[in-house]
């Protein structure tokens, strides 16, 4: 006999601790992608500082979620055991790194910065799943798509930020290859997160990925990789791939948000054996009826 509610959609985590998970995978990516081209000497000191601004971006809005503000001093002291101290101090190490690099120009604080910028992304990942009370969350395969995502969001904004910035050549067909293989990625990380956690899920949480499912498939994946094959005719490279970047960044952003704020029931509880007054349980469960 199973006893207690059915599963409700979890309130503590609002828009605004999705906000962080968001914005932290799409500065975080671009961290990480901007840490990558340094290694070839096209670091861009604009792209660091972005990335960067959108990571606290995110934090900030968790910390504005908090009942009282003062405390949040309070995430540092579980390093041992909690997902968001280890977040707390990867961002602050991060923001160090990056300011020394954008101080400096040396590729090496570059790459570390990406290097720790690559971290905190993981962090926040498992921060999902140690939820264990929210089968959408706790699915492992989650940390793959949170992971894929990020590096799908960092070289789409780096891809945008350098037609923007007049970066000189993008190096488009690379750019578009990179893009498209990422995005391909994604995809399969997407559909394995999907066909492991479906089972767990209740109605409503499945009915919330189903629906993401032409955002990933369609304006997630194949109309960006078909943009992103244009980059190999030279005079039809620039808007087929600022579309196919901002495309492939707001159907991720868009569909951990779902995750995030939409698929996000618990479990529920149940008692599968009830007290019963005058009957004493024995180890297995079972009453003796003395």
């Amino acid at each position: 006999m199973s006893f207690g509610p059915n599963p409700w959609q979890q309130q503590h985590w609002d828009a605004r601790a999705a906000t962080n998970f968001t914005a932290g995978g799409i500065g975080g990516g671009l961290v990480v992608v901007n840490a990558v081209l340094a290694l070839g000497g096209n670091a861009s000191a604009a792209a660091l500082v972005i990335g960067l601004v959108v990571m606290a971006v995110g934090l900030a809005t968790v910390w504005f979620e908090i009942g009282r503000p003062l405390r949040a001093i309070n995430v540092y002291i579980n390093l041992r055991q909690s997902w968001m101290t280890r977040e707390a101090y990867v961002a602050g190490i991060t923001f160090a790194l990056g300011a020394a690099a954008w101080w400096s120009g040396a590729a090496a604080l570059f790459v570390a910065a990406g290097a720790t910028a690559a971290v905190f992304v993981y962090c926040q990942a498992r921060m999902l799943r140690r939820a264990v009370g929210i089968p959408a969350w706790r699915e492992p395969a989650l940390v793959q798509f949170i992971l894929a995502t990020a590096l799908v969001e960092g070289l789409a904004l780096g891809l945008i930020l350098r037609l923007m910035l007049g970066g000189g050549n993008p190096a488009a067909p690379a750019w578009g290859l990179a893009l498209a293989l990422a995005i391909a990625l994604r995809y399969l990380a997407w559909n394995r997160y999907r066909a492991r956690v479906d089972a767990a899920l209740v109605a409503a949480a499945r009915r919330a990925l189903a629906g993401a499912q032409p955002l990933a498939l369609i304006y997630g994946t194949v109309a960006p990789i078909l943009l992103a094959g244009a980059a190999v005719w030279p005079a039809y490279q620039t808007i087929p791939l600022a579309l196919a970047a901002l495309l492939a960044l707001v159907a991720g952003a868009r569909i951990k948000w779902i995750v995030l704020t939409r698929a996000d029931y618990n479990q529920g509880f149940g008692m599968p054996h009830l007290p019963v007054r005058g009957v004493r349980m024995t180890a297995q469960g079972g009453g003796n009826g003395k």
